[in-house]
């Protein structure tokens, strides 16, 4: 799970990147991304209710999602505020296919660092 001080937890600042953010798409998420002021890069994951009824249910598709994302932290642009949706319920597939989603929706919205190699 991502540290307090890199998540994104204010409304206001989730929908400024709703509305300015950069759009990357997969199979069962949506990744949005805005340059922020600060020098570190915070994220949120949502999970609607309409995803599952039952809060365990979005509660593990949170925690799959958060620590793949914890897991490519260093790959992601710094000075980023993330928001990932969570289109569909993705409570049955396994972290590799997870990170395949992740990673080309952040690559989508250009929240990825390049390398000069």
């Amino acid at each position: 799970m991502l540290a307090g001080r890199y998540r994104l937890k204010k409304q206001r600042d989730i929908e400024k990147v709703y509305r300015e953010g950069k759009y990357g798409r997969a199979d069962f998420l949506i990744v949005k991304a805005l340059t922020n002021n600060l020098s570190i890069t915070r994220a949120t994951i949502v999970v609607s209710g309409k995803i599952s009824k039952k809060a365990t249910i979005r509660n593990l598709i949170r925690r799959r999602v958060s620590g793949q994302l914890e897991e490519m932290w260093q790959t992601i642009k710094p000075s980023c505020d993330i928001v990932i949706t969570i289109r569909d319920d993705m409570s049955k597939l396994g972290g590799a296919d997870i990170k395949k989603q992740l990673l080309a929706s952040l690559k989508a919205c250009d929240a990825i660092r390049t390398t000069n190699a």
